[in-house]
Formats: structure tokens, sequence, C-alpha cells
């Protein structure tokens, strides 16, 4: 899920105006990766990792239903 639509959204956000005048202010490409890009990536990465989370559940009681899972602790499946 991840990997493909990360890499359309940061290139999405490396052509940007602020981008550009980042660059042309003389920003150091680690300060344009830390206040302007990463800021406008926040919320894409927070829905990802509310996906993945949610996955990981279904994954986990998977595994408990199957026999796979832990059995002498509780689990969050």
């Amino acid at each position: 899920m991840g990997g493909q639509g990360g890499a359309a959204q940061t290139f999405s956000l490396r052509t940007r105006e602020y981008v550009d005048l980042a660059r042309l202010s003389g920003k150091r490409p680690l300060s344009i990766i830390v206040n302007e890009i990463a800021p406008n990536m926040a919320s894409y990465l927070f829905l990802v990792v509310i996906l993945l989370f949610g996955s990981s559940m279904l994954l986990a009681a998977s595994y408990d239903f199957l026999g796979l899972g832990p059995t002498n602790v509780a689990s969050l499946g």
C-alpha cells in the first residue's frame, strides 16, 4: 500500500513552488525536507499508520483463530 503512493506524494511535493523558493533562498536539502516537505506528508503518513495498524490487528486475529498465536497470554487479536 504505502510504497508507490508515498513516492508519488513525495515527488509531487518536491515540485511545489514553496520548495523551489526554499532552494533558491539557499536552504540546505535537510532543512527543506524537515521544514517544507515533512509537515505536508504528515497527514498521509498518519493515514498509512492507521491502515497498517488495522491490518495487523486482523492478521493477529487470524493467527489466533488458526491456533498460531500466543496461548498463555492475552493477545491483541
